[in-house]
C-alpha cells in the first residue's frame, strides 16, 4: 500500500509538472513540396518527410512516433536519424512512400507520454499540417529531338548520339526501350552510348519512350561514318597457331594498314567492337593495331569491318592461345607467435611455398583495410622453396566480434589466396566509443580542388579514429590537421570531378559511423553533411567557342594554344565562375589508358576583359590530322562530347605524320662480356617522334635479386633517337654464383612525346597489350631470359643479420636512421642487391625504406637506411620493424621478422608513437608562366607562425619574393600566395616560420608558349630601310649595315642610324588612380655641364575612339576611373569600363566593355613572346599589355582607336632643342616607333603591327595623331599621341606596345622639325666664332669687289662666297 502512494503522489507530481514540459513537432524536410513521379511511365510520386520531435522533458515522459490518420502517410517506414538522435531530440525519416497525383494533406502528430507505473499515459499532443502535390507530367508539352555523333569528328567516340528533351521536370527519368543517361543531371539532354549487338551499324535503331499518358517512337538512323578505302592484308604478332601469352595479360595482335584518313570500324564475329587502335601513319596510309583475346584450342576469331552499308570479313585468324603460367600460393597457413606490446596484440603468419615463387606483387588485408607490397617483404629461402613469415600488429581493444580474417593474394594471379582467421579480443572495460562530429565544410580552392573539413570528438577512450573514407578512398592520421587523437580536425584535399558519395569514420572499437548527403550530423542546432551543388549546364549553355590558333599545323612540334567560350545565362556579377574542363581525346593523348586520368586535363579561367572563359592547353606533336576530338568536363558525370557540337566549335589540325605509338625493339639478344658481366643489347626505334628515355627491371628467378636500368639518348652505342643501339648489363663481382635465369620483367620506353610502350610480365592491364616494345618477338618469350650457368653451386645457408642498430630521430625531424650488418661466409653477399628495413603498424599499414650500401666485402657488408616515416603515421599506436631482402651469391635470401629480431635482442619496435608537427610542403597548384596566384599544399601549416614564403626564381634577372598567404585562403594543408613573378623557368618556394623552416619545393610552370606561326596569315613587314648616320650606323662599335633591313645595332644601341643607347634607370614611378607610368632619369646636357638636369618621361592612356570608315570619330570614351591591383613589384593591373552606347535608335540602353591594362617593368633584357613574334625587351623597359574586350560598334565598318600619349620635358630651359619622329623600326620586329627627343635624351615607344583580335593574330596599323590632337611641345618639352587602330571584332583584343629611355649621340639641332629655345647670352666660343667670322668675311668682301671690277661675270662667286660667311657666322651651340 505505501508503494502505490508513492507511485500515485509520484504521478501527480508529474501531472503538475506537466505544464513546465513542451513538446514539438516540426518539418525539417528539404525539397519542394511539388512532386513529380520518379520515371516517365510511373502514376505516382514519392514522398519523403523528416519530422523532428523536439521536447523538454526528462525521468517518466516520453513521446510517441510521428503519425497520421491520411491512408499515405508512411506510419511505420522510418528510420532514426542515430546515432545523434537522443532522448529529447529525435528526427524521423520516412521515406519512398508513394503517394498519387494530385495534393495531399497530412496532419501529423506525437503525443507526449506519462508513465503511471504500469504503462504511458498520453498527456498533450503536438502536431503540424503539410501538403504535397504529385504532379502528372503533361505529354503534350514533351518534344523530343535526337542529336546524332557526328562521326567525322570524333571516330572513337562512345556516344551514339544525345537525345534532347523539352518538358520533362528535372527529378524525372526516362522510361526507354535503350539505356539512356541523364547529361550531367540535367534532364533536357540525354546521352545514348554504344549498343551490342552492333547491327545498328547497318541498321537503324527502333527507340521507345513511355510516358504514362503516351508513348513515343523514334527511329535513330546508324551513325557510323562510311569508310572509303582499302585495307592491307592482316598481319599476325606472333604469326602462328599456336601462342603462349607474352605475359600475364599481353595477348597476341594483329595489325593492318588502311590507305585513308577515314576510320574503320572492326567487329569481332560480327557482334562484338574490336579494341582496334590507330597506332602511327603519314599521308593517308596508316597502320591500325588490335587485340586478339579469345582464348581456347583452335579458336577461329572473325575479323570484320564497315564498308559502306555493309560489315565486310577481311580476316578469319585461327589461334591456340594459352595463357601464361603463373604459380599459387597456398590457400592456408599458420597464425602464431602471440604477444603484446603497448596497446597493441603481435601475431605472426606463416606458410610454406609449395610452387616456386613468380615474381608477383601481393596485397595484405586485414579488417577491410590493406596494403600493396612485394617482394622481399615476409620472403625467405630461395624462390623455389620459400618461407613467408610476417608480423602483424592488432589492436587489444580492436573489436566486438571474434575473429577476423587475414588475405594475402598475389595482383592479378586469379583463384589464389591465402586466408586465416586472428582470433579478437573483447574490449576490457565494455564501452563503445561514440563519434561526434561537431564541424563539417566543403570550400572551394581551385579548378575541382576543394578542401573537406571534419571536426570531431570521440567520446569512449581507448577507441580512436582508425580510418576515415571518402567513397572508397581511405584516410588516417596523415590528414589530421590539428588536435589530437580524440578531439581534432580534419582537412582532405578532394577533386570534385568525382562527386562525394559517402563518408565513413570507424574507430578501433569497429564502430563505423557513415554519413550521405545532407544527414544531420548534429541536431539541436541542427546541422547536415552538404555536398557542393553545381549548376547544371548542357549542350546548348556552350556557345561561341572559338581558339587562339585553328588549322593548325603540328608536324613535329606540339602547339599551345587557347580555347574561349561563353555560357547562357552565367552572371559574373553575381555568380562563381564554373570549373570546366577540357580534356583531350585524340589517339595520342588517350593511347596510354593506365596513364594518370588528369593526363591532358586543362580548366578554365574567367577572362574578365574579354567576358568570356578561356582553357589554355596544348596540342601534342604528330598527333592524328583532321578533327582535334575533345570533352568538356563539368563534373564526375557530366561531360560535352565535342563530337556532338557544330562544326564552328571544332579545332582542325594537320600533320605530315602521325605517332602514338611507342617505342620498339629490333635486333633484341642476349650478350655476354665475360663470366660475370652480361646482359641484353638491342636497338630501339621510334621512326617519327624518337626514343627519349625508358627503364628496364630484370629480376633473378632463383634469388628475386632486382636490377633496374634508366636508358637515355646519352647511353646510345651507335645511330640516333630514331633507332639506336643500347645495353643493359648485370656485373656480379665475383665469379661465385648460382644458375639462374635472369628475366626482364617490366620495361617502359617513351619517346619524345611522351608516348609509351609497356611491358609488365605480372601486373599489366589487358589493353597495355597493343603497347608492348616486343611486337615482333611475341613468338619467343626466351629473349626475356639470359640463362646463367654456374654449375650446380647452391648456398642454401641464408646471409646472417649481424646487428641491427635504430636512431630514434623522431621528434626532431620525424625520421629513424637504421645501421645494421649481414654476414655470409659462404657464398658471400650479392652485388647491387639493398635490403628493406619496413616499419609496420596496425591493420597492415607498412612503409618501407630501402637501403643503401656503406661497404661490402666478399662476405660482410654494412647498410644504412634513412626512414622518413609519413606525417601521422602510427599516430597514438605501435609500430613494429622487419627488415629482408638480404641475398647471397648462392641463390638464396632471408629476412628478420618482428619475433626474430625480439629473439636476437636487436631494436623491433617503437611504442605510442607521437605525431611530429614538421612544416612540408607537398605539392603546388599549376602555374602558366605569366605567375601570379599560386596554391601551397602540404602538411601543419596552421601549427607554425609564419615569418614568409620564400621564392627564388631560377631566371637570376628576378629579385626573390618575401610573400605572405592569403588569411581568406589558409588552411593547415592548403594556402594561397599571390604575386608569382612571370616566368617560364623554374622556381623554389619555401616557408618561414619562427618555430622551423619547412622543406624547398621546386614548381615548373606549365610552359605555354604563343610562338605558332599561322602561314595562312602572313605576318606584316616593314618595307627596306637606308642604312644612315656618319659614320653608318654609328660606327663599328654601334652597328652594322645591312642592305634590306638598314642598321643594325649591337646592344645598347639602337635607332635608325644606331646612335642612341638605352639607359638603365631605376623602376617608373607609376599612378594608383590611372595607367600612367612616369620615368625619371638625371642626365648632362650636351651644352651643359650641370650633373641635376632631371629629364622626365610620361607615359599614358588617353582615350578610346570608334571610327567610322571614312576615318570620323563617332564614339569617343575617356578613362575617369580605373580600379589599381599590384600583381608583384615589376606588374601593375589598372581596370576600368565604359558605357557604350545602343545602335538602337531611340535606346538609352548601353552595354559594358571591360578595358585591362597591365604594366610590366623589365629591369634586364629579356625575351618576350606576343602575338606570334619574339621581341626583346631592354633593360629598363616599360611594356604596356592593354585588353579591350568585347565592343557594341555601330557599324560593321567602323573600327576601334586606342590612343596613347607619350611625352618629355627637361628640367633645363636654356639652348635646348626637341623633336619628336614617328616611322618603321630597322630592325627584325617589323614595327613602327616613336621617338620623343629632348637635348641628347630620349623616350623611345614601340608599336607592333599586329595585335590578338578574336583569339588570332591580326594585323594593325598605328599612326601618329599629332596633326589633329595638339600635342604641347616646347624646346624643353615634347609630346606626341599614337593611335592604335584596330579593325572590328566581336569578343576581345590584346595590344602590347613598350617604351624605354635612351641616352642619343648628339643633341637635337635647330631645324624645321625642331624647337629651339634663344641663347640669353652668349659663351667665349660662340663669340670668337662670331669674331672669326666677321673677319673672315671683311675679306672675302674685298677679293670680291676686286673680281666684280675686273669681272662682273663673276656675280656668282659672290653669291656663293655670301653663303659661305652666313654660314661660317651662324653661333655653334655645339661642344664640337
Amino acid at each position: 500500500m505505501k508503494n502505490i502512494n508513492i507511485i500515485i503522489l509520484l504521478f501527480l507530481l508529474n501531472v503538475y509538472n506537466i505544464n513546465c514540459q513542451s513538446l514539438n513537432i516540426i518539418d525539417v524536410s528539404l525539397g519542394s513540396n511539388s512532386l513529380y513521379p520518379l520515371t516517365s511511365d510511373q502514376i505516382v510520386c514519392y514522398l519523403q518527410l523528416e519530422i523532428q520531435v523536439i521536447s523538454t522533458f526528462s525521468g517518466w515522459y516520453s513521446f510517441s512516433i510521428p503519425y497520421s490518420s491520411d491512408p499515405y502517410f508512411p506510419n511505420s517506414n522510418y528510420v532514426l536519424t542515430s546515432p545523434v538522435s537522443n532522448s529529447t531530440n529525435t528526427i524521423f525519416i520516412y521515406q519512398n512512400q508513394p503517394i498519387p497525383y494530385g495534393t495531399h494533406s497530412f496532419t501529423i502528430y506525437s503525443d507526449l507520454l506519462l508513465y503511471n507505473g504500469t504503462g504511458f499515459v498520453q498527456i498533450l499532443t503536438s502536431s503540424f499540417q503539410t501538403e504535397y502535390t504529385c504532379n502528372r507530367i503533361d505529354v503534350n508539352l514533351i518534344q523530343l529531338n535526337f542529336i546524332p555523333t557526328i562521326r567525322s569528328f570524333d571516330p572513337n567516340s562512345m556516344r551514339m548520339g544525345v537525345l534532347k528533351v523539352n518538358g520533362l521536370h528535372n527529378s524525372c527519368t526516362l522510361s526507354t526501350s535503350i539505356g539512356f543517361l541523364p547529361d550531367g543531371g540535367s534532364n533536357n539532354y540525354w546521352v545514348l552510348n554504344f549498343q551490342t549487338p552492333l547491327s545498328i551499324a547497318t541498321n537503324s535503331l527502333n527507340l521507345t519512350i513511355w510516358f504514362a499518358d503516351k508513348t513515343f517512337y523514334i527511329d535513330i538512323p546508324s551513325i557510323y561514318k562510311t569508310f572509303i578505302g582499302s585495307f592491307s592484308p592482316i598481319t599476325l604478332y606472333p604469326n602462328q597457331i599456336n601462342i603462349t601469352r607474352f605475359g600475364i595479360n599481353e595477348f597476341p595482335l594483329f595489325s593492318f594498314t588502311v590507305d585513308s584518313k577515314d576510320y574503320p570500324y572492326i567487329f569481332y564475329d560480327r557482334d562484338v567492337r574490336s579494341p582496334v587502335v590507330i597506332a602511327y601513319g603519314s599521308n593517308d596510309n596508316y597502320t591500325y593495331i588490335g587485340i586478339l583475346s579469345n582464348s581456347g584450342a583452335l579458336t577461329q576469331t572473325g575479323i570484320y569491318a564497315l564498308q559502306g552499308d555493309n560489315i565486310n570479313l577481311i580476316n578469319n585468324v585461327t589461334t591456340d592461345i594459352s595463357s601464361f603460367v603463373t604459380n599459387v600460393i597456398p590457400s592456408t597457413g599458420t597464425v602464431s607467435n602471440f604477444s603484446k606490446i603497448g596497446s597493441s596484440n603481435i601475431f605472426s603468419v606463416s606458410f610454406d611455398g609449395f610452387q616456386s615463387y613468380d615474381l608477383n606483387d601481393y596485397q595484405i588485408t586485414f579488417q577491410t583495410l590493406y596494403s600493396i607490397t612485394q617482394w622481399p617483404f615476409g620472403f625467405s629461402g630461395s624462390n623455389k622453396n620459400f618461407t613467408f613469415d610476417a608480423s602483424f600488429l592488432l589492436s587489444q581493444n580492436s573489436s566486438l566480434g571474434d575473429q577476423s580474417m587475414l588475405s594475402i593474394f598475389p595482383l592479378n594471379n586469379y583463384g589464389t589466396q591465402f586466408s586465416v582467421y586472428i582470433p579478437l579480443n573483447y574490449p576490457e572495460n565494455g564501452v563503445s566509443s561514440r563519434i561526434i562530429i561537431t564541424d563539417f565544410k566543403v570550400i572551394h580552392l581551385f579548378d575541382f580542388k576543394y578542401i573537406v573539413r571534419m571536426a570531431f570528438i570521440i567520446n569512449g577512450q581507448p577507441y580512436p579514429l582508425t580510418s576515415i573514407s571518402i567513397n572508397d578512398k581511405i584516410y588516417k592520421y596523415e590528414n589530421l590537421a590539428s588536435g589530437d587523437l580524440s578531439n581534432g580536425v580534419f582537412e582532405f584535399i578532394w577533386d570534385y570531378k568525382f562527386y562525394i558519395n559517402t563518408i565513413s569514420i570507424r574507430t578501433f572499437a569497429n564502430n563505423v559511423y557513415t554519413l550521405n548527403s545532407n544527414d544531420f550530423y548534429s541536431i539541436g542546432p541542427n546541422k547536415r553533411i552538404t555536398f557542393p551543388t553545381f549548376k547544371t549546364y548542357d549542350i546548348s549553355s556552350i556557345k561561341d567557342i572559338t581558339f587562339l590558333y585553328n588549322n593548325v599545323n603540328i608536324t613535329n612540334k606540339s602547339v599551345s594554344n587557347i580555347m574561349y567560350f561563353k555560357i547562357n545565362g552565367f552572371n559574373p556579377q553575381n555568380q562563381t565562375a564554373p570549373t570546366i574542363c577540357l580534356l583531350l581525346v585524340d589517339p595520342v593523348s588517350t593511347f596510354a589508358p593506365t596513364l594518370e586520368p588528369d593526363s591532358g586535363k586543362y580548366c578554365s579561367k574567367w577572362n574578365k576583359v574579354m567576358g568570356v572563359f578561356q582553357i589554355e592547353f596544348i596540342i601534342p606533336s604528330n598527333t592524328l590530322s583532321g578533327v582535334l576530338p575533345y570533352n568538356l568536363i563539368f563534373n564526375q558525370y557530366y561531360s560535352i562530347e565535342s563530337s556532338t557540337l557544330s562544326n564552328s566549335s571544332q579545332l582542325f589540325i594537320y600533320s605530315n605524320y602521325f605517332d602514338a605509338y611507342g617505342p620498339i625493339f629490333s635486333e633484341f639478344k642476349n650478350k655476354t662480356i665475360n663470366s660475370t658481366t652480361f646482359g641484353w643489347e638491342f636497338y630501339i626505334e621510334d621512326s617519327i617522334n624518337g626514343f627519349d628515355h625508358g627503364e628496364i627491371i630484370v629480376r633473378g628467378d632463383l634469388d628475386s635479386s632486382i636490377y633496374k636500368f634508366y636508358l637515355t639518348i646519352n647511353n646510345l652505342l651507335i645511330g640516333n633517337k630514331y633507332r639506336g643501339k643500347y645495353e643493359i648489363l648485370i656485373n656480379l663481382q665475383t665469379n661465385v654464383c648460382a644458375s639462374q635465369n635472369y628475366i626482364i620483367t617490366n620495361v617502359n620506353l617513351y619517346d619524345t612525346q611522351s608516348n609509351i610502350a609497356i611491358h609488365t610480365r605480372l601486373n599489366g592491364y589487358k589493353y597495355d597489350s597493343v603497347k608492348t616494345p616486343f611486337i615482333n618477338y611475341l613468338d619467343n618469350s626466351d629473349i626475356l631470359l639470359f640463362n646463367l650457368q654456374c654449375g650446380s653451386f647452391i648456398d642454401d645457408t641464408p646471409p646472417l643479420l649481424k646487428s641491427f642498430e635504430m636512431i630514434n630521430l623522431i621528434n626532431v625531424n620525424q625520421s629513424l636512421i637504421f645501421n645494421f650488418e649481414a654476414q655470409d661466409i659462404e657464398s658471400g653477399l650479392k652485388y647491387a642487391q639493398y635490403p628493406i628495413v619496413y616499419a609496420t603498424t596496425l591493420h597492415t599499414g607498412i612503409i618501407e625504406c630501402v637501403s643503401k650500401i656503406v661497404s661490402i666485402n666478399s662476405t660482410y657488408a654494412k647498410y644504412r637506411c634513412d626512414m622518413e616515416l609519413p606525417f601521422g603515421f602510427a599516430y597514438g599506436h605501435d609500430v613494429i620493424f622487419t627488415v629482408y631482402g638480404f641475398v647471397n651469391n648462392g641463390g638464396y635470401y632471408s629476412g628478420y621478422s618482428y619475433d626474430k629480431l625480439v629473439e636476437m635482442g636487436l631494436n623491433h619496435s617503437i611504442t605510442s608513437m607521437n605525431i611530429y608537427w614538421k612544416l612540408v610542403i607537398t605539392n603546388s597548384s599549376s602555374i602558366t608562366p605569366s605567375g601570379g596566384d599560386l596554391w601551397v599544399m602540404g602538411k601543419s601549416f596552421s601549427n607554425f607562425i609564419f615569418k614568409s614564403v620564400n621564392v627564388i626564381y631560377s631566371d637570376t634577372s628576378l629579385t626573390p619574393d618575401n610573400l605572405k598567404p592569403i588569411d581568406s585562403s589558409f588552411y593547415s594543408s592548403v594556402f594561397l600566395i599571390s604575386g608569382i613573378k612571370a616566368t617560364n623557368k623554374s622556381f623554389t618556394i619555401q616557408i618561414i616560420s619562427t618555430n622551423g623552416n619547412s622543406n624547398i619545393y621546386t614548381v615548373q610552370p606549365i610552359n605555354f608558349l604563343y610562338d605558332y606561326i599561322d602561314t595562312n596569315q602572313p605576318p606584316p613587314t616593314n618595307p627596306p630601310q637606308k642604312c644612315i648616320g656618319s659614320p653608318v650606323c654609328g660606327g663599328l662599335d654601334h652597328g652594322y649595315c645591312n642592305g634590306l633591313q638598314g642598321c643594325v645595332c649591337y646592344s645598347p644601341w639602337v635607332g635608325l642610324g644606331c646612335t642612341s643607347k638605352v639607359v638603365v634607370i631605376p623602376p617608373p614611378k607609376l599612378n594608383s588612380t590611372t595607367p600612367t607610368s612616369e620615368l625619371p632619369v638625371l642626365g648632362e646636357g650636351e651644352n651643359n655641364n650641370s650633373t641635376n638636369i632631371l629629364f622626365k618621361s610620361l607615359v599614358s592612356i588617353v582615350s578610346l575612339r570608334e571610327l567610322n570608315f571614312q576615318g570620323n570619330v563617332v564614339n569617343e570614351f575617356k578613362f575617369e576611373k580605373w580600379i589599381y591591383s599590384e600583381i608583384n613589384s615589376n606588374k601593375h593591373q589598372y581596370f576600368t569600363s565604359i558605357n557604350v552606347p545602343s545602335t538602337t535608335l531611340n535606346s538609352n540602353e548601353t552595354t559594358s566593355t571591360n578595358i585591362m591594362a597591365t604594366i610590366q617593368w623589365f629591369p634586364n633584357q629579356t625575351n618576350i613572346q606576343f602575338a606570334n613574334q619574339l621581341l626583346t625587351m631592354n633593360p629598363s623597359t616599360v611594356k604596356y599589355t592593354i585588353e579591350i574586350g568585347s565592343y557594341n560598334f555601330k557599324n560593321k565598318l567602323n573600327q576601334l582607336q586606342l590612343v596613347l600619349s607619350a611625352s618629355m620635358d627637361s628640367s633645363n630651359t636654356n639652348n635646348i632643342c626637341s623633336k619628336s619622329e614617328f616611322g618603321n623600326t630597322n630592325s627584325d620586329d617589323n614595327s613602327n616607333y616613336v621617338k620623343i627627343q629632348v637635348d641628347n635624351h630620349s623616350l623611345y615607344g614601340r608599336f607592333i603591327k599586329r595585335a590578338i583580335i578574336d583569339s588570332q593574330v591580326i594585323s594593325i596599323e598605328n599612326e601618329q595623331l599629332d596633326s589633329s590632337m595638339n600635342p604641347i611641345n616646347s624646346a624643353s618639352s615634347s609630346q606626341s599621341f599614337i593611335g592604335i587602330t584596330i579593325p572590328y571584332y566581336r569578343f576581345g583584343i590584346t595590344l602590347d606596345p613598350d617604351f624605354s629611355v635612351l641616352v642619343d649621340d648628339k643633341s637635337v639641332s635647330s631645324g624645321d622639325d625642331s624647337i629651339c629655345s634663344k641663347s640669353s647670352s652668349l659663351t667665349n666660343g660662340q663669340l670668337a666664332g662670331i669674331i672669326v667670322g666677321a673677319t673672315i668675311f671683311a675679306s672675302i668682301c674685298i677679293v670680291a669687289l676686286i673680281i666684280l671690277i675686273k669681272k662682273r661675270r663673276h656675280l656668282l662667286l659672290l653669291l656663293r662666297a655670301k653663303d659661305i660667311v652666313l654660314a661660317v657666322r651662324k653661333p655653334n651651340y655645339s661642344n664640337n
